[in-house]
């Protein structure tokens, strides 16, 4: 500090010579250091809570994340159940006798079949 202030004044007004620079502390009136205590305790208290909100909603959010991410699941395996009953139940109605039953049954349903003789 000394040196800036030196080198101003020999720059400025030749001269003069700063020997040396001293800082004092100043004294604040009470009411206005206690409004200034308040004002950054009240917005500590601001950012604590909106840290805490923050936190609170990325906690929803992931319990909400999970939730679907189950029903997702289950879905999935209601799905691949039934299809996989579906699939077994065709693979045992398939019978021989099941098949011959499904060929009379087209034979029988198509009208333009005569039994005539040539």
């Amino acid at each position: 500090m000394k040196d800036a202030l030196q080198g101003d004044c020999t720059r400025y007004a030749p001269g003069i010579e700063i020997i040396s620079v001293r800082v004092t502390k100043p004294t604040i009136p009470e009411s206005i250091r206690r409004n200034f205590e308040q004002m950054e305790v009240e917005g500590t208290s601001e950012a604590e809570k909106s840290a805490n909100m923050s936190k609170i909603l990325m906690k929803q959010q992931e319990i909400e994340n999970q939730m679907y991410m189950a029903r997702e699941k289950s879905l999935a395996d209601t799905d691949f159940y039934r299809l996989s009953k579906e699939a077994e139940a065709k693979k045992l109605k398939l019978t021989p006798h099941f098949l011959e039953l499904k060929f009379i049954e087209s034979i029988a349903a198509d009208k333009k079949l005569s039994f005539e003789e040539k």
